[in-house]
C-alpha cells in the first residue's frame, strides 16, 4: 500500500539505505588500514591548531622518509577527517592582525600540496558527531600517513538481487526492495602506515619568544 500510495518514500528510503551500506564499506576498509598503523602522539608545541597540525605533517613526512630511505620527492598519502579543514579555518580566524577569516579550501589543500602530501578528507574516518551537537572543536584529532599507493583496495564485484518476491513474502504483501553483497579486500602494498595524535587548541594563538620586560 504505501508503494502505491507514496512510492517517492520507498525510493528515498532504498537510496539512504544503499548510501548507508556505501558509508558502513567506507568505515570498515579505513578500519583495515587503522588496524595495521603504527600510533604515534605528538608532543605538544606552542602554537595553535593549525599550527600543530603542519608540524605534525612535516615532522612526520620527514621521519617517515627517513625511515624508509625514502627520496625527498616521493609523495605521501595523509588521510584526515573532513572537519580538519573546517577546524584550520576556524583556528586561522582567530589570529589577531591578519585578514584570515575567509580562507578557502583550496589554500589549506595548498599547505599539504607544498609538503607533497596528498590530503584525503574522509567522512568516516574520525566523524565529528556523536551522541549531541558539538559546542567546541575537540581538542586532538587523528590522521594517518603512508605512501602513496602503499595499499590498495582490491573489488571482487558484488551480487545485487534488486526486488526479491516468494511465497512467503507474498502472504504479507511484503517484498525484499534491496539486497546486495560485496567481495573486497584492502591489501598492504608498502610499509604499513603511521596513525598520528595531534594536541592543540584552537585560539589562533601562534608561537612567541618570551617577552624579557615581562620576565622582568
Amino acid at each position: 500500500m504505501t508503494d502505491r500510495a507514496f512510492p517517492e518514500l520507498t525510493a528515498r528510503f532504498i537510496d539512504l539505505t544503499l548510501t548507508t551500506h556505501l558509508h558502513r564499506l567506507s568505515a570498515l576498509q579505513v578500519a583495515a588500514v587503522q588496524a595495521t598503523a603504527t600510533g604515534v602522539t605528538m608532543a605538544a608545541v606552542n602554537t595553535s591548531a593549525a599550527g600543530s597540525i603542519l608540524h605534525a605533517i612535516d615532522l612526520q613526512v620527514a621521519d617517515y622518509r627517513s625511515q624508509y630511505l625514502m627520496a625527498v620527492e616521493a609523495t605521501l598519502e595523509a588521510v584526515f577527517p573532513t572537519w580538519v579543514k573546517e577546524l584550520i579555518r576556524a583556528d586561522l580566524a582567530m589570529r589577531n592582525g591578519v585578514d584570515m577569516t575567509n580562507v578557502g579550501d583550496a589554500a589549506i589543500e595548498a599547505h599539504f600540496a607544498t609538503r607533497r602530501v596528498r590530503a584525503q578528507f574522509v567522512v568516516d574516518y574520525v566523524p565529528l558527531y556523536a551522541s549531541a551537537p558539538k559546542t567546541a572543536f575537540p581538542t586532538s584529532m587523528k590522521f594517518m600517513l603512508y605512501p602513496a599507493g602503499g595499499y590498495v583496495l582490491g573489488d571482487g564485484g558484488g551480487i545485487d538481487l534488486g526486488i526479491v518476491r516468494d511465497s512467503v513474502l507474498n502472504a504479507t504483501n511484503d517484498y525484499t526492495a534491496a539486497w546486495t553483497e560485496q567481495l573486497w579486500l584492502v591489501a598492504q602494498m608498502g610499509p604499513k602506515a603511521r596513525e598520528v595524535t595531534v594536541n592543540y587548541t584552537v585560539d589562533g594563538i601562534t608561537g612567541q619568544c618570551p617577552c624579557p620586560e615581562a620576565e622582568a
